[in-house]
């Protein structure tokens, strides 16, 4: 009989003493935590996560929300484990960070591996023998950099005096070492020998494009006035399912001219052009010999030549796509690499990938290429027009 009581009183603990803690432990979680302060709970161990810019902020942060969760713990009687208790300082692997927030501490971390490196290097090569000058240099621009230019959108936006000068001497030995110069030899001399920019003006370049292009976060308006959203980013993946193909015959790289003369078919001519005065596309379309329509728009003056014969050719395949179904369309371009984008299900160009879905579900519409500049009487009046629009 006692055995029996034994069992039920433990069960009883067994289902009761964990729903009780819950709901204890319930009241620490609806308390008013600051942003920046997290609490999670591990059946009866609390983690508390903070964040804070600086490290001053960081101390009176975690000091603040200790206070609160050991008020906590006073008030319901409970105690503290002292011997369980640990800090965490969790930041980004690779990156060290001191307390001033200045990063030469990085620096001179990164600095004491590219030494090691350098070490290295001289085992493989010295000054005239070993791997050769052009291996030497892409070793260091695809190794040494690339592990010196780990977080640089973090710490070399708007590097310091101090900064530029220990990047300086780490990247000298490797210079010597790539040509083989004198070490009297002044560093600015090596790097336009060798076509290598100076290490923090290549960080720093690396990360303002990183930022703007990858963060999508603004830079000042005295660096550029090129917006996030004014960037085009690229896609990734299949476009359609890889089963669904275009029509061997829709895309044609042989000259396009002989189908001018047809009057069965509406030939639809496309060009783009980039001068110092902006950028232009635009398409027409020619049936019976007659210009029956025509496209223009003067695009942004940071666009290229291949967006603009996208952005035609796209506008061309919207227009041909709109003309009753019996009426078979033949779009000109005179330039291959935007046919070539456009025919790739896998393309990274956001319009090409539009554009091929339209020829997709529209096998009447194809696509050759011309030759520019060749006489062509379609393909001159789409040169002349992109221009005039500009």
């Amino acid at each position: 009989m006692s055995n029996l009581i034994k069992t039920l009183r433990w069960n009883f603990l067994t289902i009761t003493v964990p729903a009780l803690w819950n709901l204890v432990a319930n009241e620490i979680f609806n308390q008013v935590w600051p942003d920046n302060v997290h609490i999670q709970a591990f059946a009866d161990d609390f983690v508390l996560v903070i964040k804070a810019d600086t490290n001053k902020s960081l101390v009176e942060d975690t000091q603040s929300a200790i206070t609160q969760f050991s008020s906590w713990f006073s008030a319901n009687e409970l105690a503290i484990s002292t011997e369980k208790n640990k800090l965490y300082l969790i930041q980004q692997n690779g990156i060290h960070v001191d307390d001033r927030l200045n990063w030469l501490e990085h620096i001179n971390k990164q600095g004491e591996k590219a030494i090691k490196m350098q070490q290295n290097l001289k085992r493989i090569a010295g000054g005239n023998w070993g791997i050769s000058q052009i291996h030497r240099w892409t070793l260091y621009k695809t190794v040494i950099e690339r592990m010196l230019a780990h977080g640089s959108s973090a710490w070399c936006l708007n590097p310091t005096f101090k900064m530029k000068r220990k990047l300086s001497s780490i990247q000298r030995p490797f210079l010597l070492h790539i040509s083989g110069a004198y070490r009297t030899t002044p560093t600015a001399a090596l790097q336009t020998i060798l076509g290598i920019p100076p290490l923090h003006m290549q960080l720093q370049f690396e990360a303002r494009f990183t930022s703007i292009y990858r963060l999508t976060i603004p830079l000042p308006p005295f660096i550029t006035d090129t917006q996030p959203h004014d960037l085009e980013m690229k896609a990734t993946g299949w476009s359609t399912h890889p089963s669904e193909h275009l029509k061997p015959n829709q895309i044609s790289f042989e000259d396009g001219e002989a189908y001018i003369a047809r009057k069965d078919i509406i030939n639809i001519f496309t060009d783009g052009s980039k001068t110092e005065h902006g950028v232009g596309a635009t398409s027409c379309v020619l049936t019976n010999d007659i210009w029956a329509y025509q496209w223009s728009a003067k695009l942004n003056d940071n666009n290229t030549v291949f967006q603009a014969e996208l952005t035609a050719l796209h506008e061309a395949v919207i227009y041909a796509s709109h003309l009753p179904n019996h009426n078979t369309s033949n779009i000109h371009v005179d330039n291959r690499a935007s046919i070539m984008a456009s025919s790739n299900s896998k393309s990274t160009n956001e319009t090409a990938r539009k554009f091929f879905k339209i020829l997709l579900s529209n096998p009447r519409i194809k696509v050759s290429w011309v030759k520019a500049h060749a006489g062509n009487i379609g393909n001159e009046r789409a040169d002349q027009l992109a221009k005039d629009v500009l």
